[in-house]
């Protein structure tokens, strides 16, 4: 059965929903509860998944939409602070479903540059997602940061006063105040032979102390079709059909783009395995 989703202040929640958002996520980081709630206050809102029978908790995203200024323009941008989905929910591309649905009503239906999303990958899993599902972001292995994203990325690190943002390599520093259950690469060694997770390691090397990879994709047309595109195209979980709707997106993406819509076609996305994002301060 979906889960069903609601919007919540963080601020505004009672303390057995604070409870219940502690235990949930509690067993996929080791961490202060008071550092996780005092952060996630910092945020507007949260969504929140449960299951429709029993209410139990199943994934939480939260995030917010901001503006900074770089080189005397503004830049819109949607920071994503977590985005977390039971390991019994996966594969099933939930948070990706409800986040493109979301972000492209959004963007729709406002004037101006498309916006920018600043999220940052926690453990190699949600790298790992994250480059599948959208394959225009930054950085990987080819396709490096270009400085004015970079800028970009700096300017929102300012915004949230994040005072241990490493600019020079990307990442938000921890020092070992957090660390995830699942995705180190430091626990799996064998999973370097993955040239994403390898790339993945090179620039986060600090993972095993709870470091974040911080990742920047602008939700332009052309990358919001390829990546809803992507998601249609992903191995089911099951033995199920695929549904027939990507003919549509293939379609679209093949006006905006003939060369990217004919790559895309021959991309076979593996399940989503993210399980955790995270960027937050």
């Amino acid at each position: 059965m979906k889960p069903k989703a609601e919007m919540i202040d963080p601020r505004a929640m009672s303390a057995a929903e604070r409870d219940q958002l502690w235990h949930f996520f509690s067993r996929i980081v080791d961490r202060s509860r008071d550092d996780f709630e005092r952060a996630l206050a910092s945020f507007p809102e949260v969504r929140i998944w449960r299951d429709p029978q029993t209410g139990v908790v199943s994934g939480f995203a939260a995030s917010e939409w901001m503006q900074v200024e770089v080189a005397g323009r503004p830049v819109p941008v949607i920071y994503v602070g977590w985005v977390a989905v039971a390991p019994e929910l996966r594969n099933r591309g939930m948070a990706w479903r409800d986040g493109l649905a979301r972000s492209w009503k959004k963007a729709l239906l406002r004037r101006g540059p498309a916006p920018y999303v600043i999220f940052g990958a926690s453990t190699f899993k949600s790298y790992r997602s994250l480059v599948r599902y959208a394959p225009a972001c930054w950085p990987q292995p080819d396709r490096p940061m270009p400085p004015h994203v970079a800028a970009i990325v700096h300017a929102v690190m300012l915004a949230q006063r994040e005072k241990n943002y490493d600019p020079a390599q990307g990442v938000i520093r921890r020092f070992g105040k957090q660390r995830y259950r699942e995705g180190v690469y430091a626990d799996t060694p064998e999973v370097l032979a993955d040239p994403l997770v390898a790339y993945y390691a090179a620039r986060n090397p600090g993972q095993h102390e709870g470091d974040t990879l911080l990742i920047a994709y602008q939700l332009t047309w052309r990358n919001m079709l390829q990546s809803a595109l992507r998601f249609l195209r992903r191995k089911p979980v099951s033995a199920a059909p695929r549904r027939p709707a990507a003919a549509p997106l293939a379609t679209a993406l093949h006006h905006a783009d003939p060369t990217a819509a004919a790559n895309v076609s021959q991309f076979s996305v593996e399940p989503e395995d993210a399980g955790v994002q995270s960027a937050e301060a």
